[in-house]
């Protein structure tokens, strides 16, 4: 009876390690490393059916000004807010995760890049429309999205980097909005 015991505890406590081995204790996304696996997941996907995906990088706009002004609790409670909104906002089969500080990485698979902006400008839309409040303090956020299209064979680090650059032309030229990289 121990012993059986002791196996369940064991089980429990490794199913409890990977858990926290993959997903943000903050947001509760995947977290970078889970993330990147089940994106080169669909790399393997796409690649073998000739699929496109695309890749978007978001960035909350200001985040640090949050931090600033109304503190820590306030930009933890933006993070949350923001993982929740994406979590129900994204399709099934979509993937989504924390990248890193007031950054998220989503996956569109079998999407090309019509509708990875569709679903992006959705996201950018949905987040600007809401009314955040903290402690009775009411805000607005946006967001900034770069996008780059995964066409098959291809570089997944290297899409993220286009994502990346697309973000940051967004960010240039004024936030709140969606851009898709140019080569």
């Amino acid at each position: 009876m121990q012993l059986g015991a002791s196996i369940k505890e064991i089980k429990a406590n490794y199913a409890k390690m990977e858990q926290m081995a993959r997903i943000d204790p903050l947001t509760q996304l995947s977290n970078r490393r889970d993330l990147m696996e089940k994106i080169m997941h669909q790399k393997s996907f796409a690649d073998r059916n000739s699929r496109p995906f695309v890749l978007a990088l978001a960035d909350i706009d200001k985040f640090k000004n949050i931090n600033d002004l109304h503190g820590h609790d306030c930009g933890d409670f933006v993070l949350v807010s923001i993982s929740n909104l994406l979590k129900e906002i994204i399709r099934k089969q979509d993937i989504v995760g924390r990248w890193g500080g007031e950054e998220f990485l989503l996956c569109f698979p079998e999407t090309d890049m019509k509708g990875g902006q569709l679903i992006a400008e959705k996201i950018r839309q949905s987040i600007a429309d809401k009314r955040y409040v903290f402690n009775n303090v009411s805000f607005n956020l946006s967001i900034t999205i770069g996008l780059s299209l995964y066409s098959s064979p291809g570089n997944v680090e290297h899409n993220i980097k286009q994502a990346d650059i697309a973000l940051y032309q967004g960010k240039e030229n004024g936030r709140n909005r969606v851009v898709t990289y140019q080569a």
